[in-house]
């Protein structure tokens, strides 16, 4: 919109319905919504930015329909500039300590959807209660229903192993007394760790790239970035491979941030250079206090960071 624009003017109407800075929306829905005018004259350049303008209309909702009742002209408006960057934010930049701080997007550049089973009956409290399952399956007359078939997982499909990729697993429908995939410990929600029938006929999203990275040293962090943080933690960490929701139990969509890129644990998933810097900086701080006592973190970064090389 910056490139085929030459002024864009923004009124934004706010009506959050989520999260805990809830808002009258102008709607009967609960989405924020926005009035967004773009113009362009004919002769101008797609190579020079848009001119934004912002303005934020606060209030109930009469009070927002009445505010834009008045409005008969742009200039009768308090209007806040915004950055003109090709990749900046529509909204002003709120100058304060906080916003200073590097986002979490840009410390663990690569965030990943958790698996998404569409069935949970290949999620359980224990090994035994899967491997009970698994043969309740083979033993079904109706194998389609007994499995929860979707779209993209039947009992006529074969797929690729987990583990081993270039392994590839017969069609549910051909087995018969077949011994059931790995059962693996798995994060389900935070602080709700369960088994997993790690089995990929049986698993609509696996997420691939979360197997093929994962090791005994991998961790996952997960927050949640599509609503606005309410009470509780703002992240959590867990061990084992994730569930889609497993942060809150709904609304995940790549929240999951693993430490490592690869199985071998050798390439962190962090922003380049970070912890070269967080690594100088705490040895200029042992240093600087002069406290022995510092000497284990200092050790522990600098064993870290051999790993990391």
């Amino acid at each position: 919109m910056r490139r085929i624009c030459d002024r864009i003017y923004i009124i934004d109407l706010g009506g959050e319905g989520h999260g805990t800075r809830r808002e009258e929306n102008v709607f009967a829905i609960q989405t924020p919504v926005a009035i967004f005018i773009g113009y362009r004259k004919q002769k101008s350049s797609m190579d020079t930015p848009a001119i934004i303008r912002y303005i934020r209309i606060k209030g109930t909702r009469e009070e927002k329909l009445q505010k834009l009742e008045t409005i008969y002209s742009s200039e009768r408006l308090k209007w806040q500039p915004i950055s003109n960057g090709w990749q900046d934010s529509f909204k002003p930049k709120i100058k304060n300590e906080f916003t200073l701080w590097p986002q979490i997007t840009d410390l663990f550049p690569w965030q990943n959807n958790g698996v998404q089973c569409k069935r949970t009956w290949v999620i359980g409290p224990s090994e035994e209660v899967l491997v009970a399952r698994w043969q309740a399956l083979l033993a079904s007359s109706n194998r389609s229903y007994a499995m929860r078939e979707s779209g993209d997982r039947t009992i006529d499909l074969p797929q690729n192993d987990l583990l081993f990729p270039d392994v590839k697993l017969p069609a549910i429908k051909t087995l018969k007394n077949e011994s059931h995939q790995s059962i693996i410990r798995y994060s389900h929600r935070s602080f709700d760790r369960q088994y997993l029938l790690a089995d990929n006929r049986l698993i609509s999203r696996p997420r691939p790239n979360l197997w093929q990275t994962h090791n005994e040293n991998q961790i996952y962090f997960a927050t949640l970035f599509s609503y606005p943080l309410e009470d509780g933690p703002a992240i959590t960490v867990c061990p084992n491979i994730p569930d889609l929701d497993y942060f809150r139990g709904s609304a995940g969509a790549k929240v999951v941030m693993p430490l490592y890129r690869n199985v071998e644990a050798t390439d962190p998933n962090i922003l380049p250079g970070l912890y070269v810097a967080g690594f100088l900086m705490l040895r200029s701080r042992h240093y600087t206090e002069g406290r022995r006592k510092s000497d284990l973190p200092c050790r522990l970064s600098s064993s870290r960071q051999h790993r990391h090389d």
